[in-house]
């Protein structure tokens, strides 16, 4: 299988550090997807990226009624080298966006590994949830989600209610969580990886871990995350699948 990788520039991702990790798969890297698409797909792309944007946290439907200048927004932001971070949309609906366009549809064989900095979010009843990974079509990794989807510790959300600058304050002391231009963005991205390959492999049979030291495992919180994604292992059983994945796809390579 090859992998066609498009990077979020905006973390300090080392794409060529996370290729060489899962060597012997085969990787082509791409440029932002953003950079990918022409014209026409971009005006395609913004048009309905505004309609998709999660309007309220506890209700499921989206922005029925777009304005001007939410409209204009897209445009712009879809034109730039490094996306602006703005509204949260619904990740389904993202991905399958994408996967509408030239650049992404589907191949035999191939699958689109796209990491970006969006807020990317799945609707759970009561409320919509932030998420780190969207499982379709291309696989999508939103490298926000990975520092605000996976909670942080709980003594900040208690502090914050009593006092914003404290919360700060208790975080600035720990490392418990992943901040921005973090050195450890590249680990995580790796663990991530792991679950992108798994379920592009498999992806009818690919299911989360219950081992909390696997990359496979779905942490909630950021600690969890650090853990199991940031550790860049997997636990035994995947650990020999992975054997078998690399096993079959060196043999594709060589063949």
């Amino acid at each position: 299988m090859l992998f066609h990788l498009y990077p979020d520039l905006s973390v300090p991702i080392d794409y060529f550090a996370v290729m060489e990790f899962f060597s012997p798969l085969s990787f082509r890297l791409h440029p932002p997807f953003q950079q990918v698409l022409s014209e026409e797909e971009k005006e395609q792309l913004a048009l309905h990226l505004a309609r998709i944007r999660v309007l309220s946290a506890d209700e499921e439907k989206l922005n029925e009624n777009v304005v001007m200048a939410e409209k204009e927004y897209e445009r712009r932001n879809v034109r730039r080298e490094i996306l602006k971070v703005g509204p949260v949309y619904s990740g389904f609906h993202f991905v399958s966006l994408l996967a509408q366009l030239a650049s992404f549809r589907p191949r035999s064989s191939e699958m689109c590994i796209i990491f970006t900095n969006q807020r990317l979010a799945t609707y759970e009843p009561p409320r919509w949830h932030l998420r780190t990974v969207i499982f379709s079509y291309p696989v999508v990794l939103s490298t926000t989600g990975f520092r605000e989807a996976p909670a942080r510790p709980r003594e900040y959300y208690v502090l914050k209610q009593a006092d914003p600058l404290l919360s700060e304050a208790y975080l600035s002391s720990r490392l418990d969580w992943l901040q921005e231009d973090d050195a450890r963005y590249t680990d995580v991205a790796i663990g991530y990886m792991y679950q992108a390959i798994f379920f592009a492999v498999n992806p009818v049979s690919f299911s989360f871990c219950e081992e909390p030291s696997c990359a496979l495992f779905n942490s909630h919180w950021q600690a969890e995350m650090l853990e199991a994604q940031g550790k860049k292992r997997l636990c035994s059983a995947h650990q020999e699948e992975w054997g078998r994945i690399c096993q079959k796809e060196g043999a594709r390579a060589n063949g």
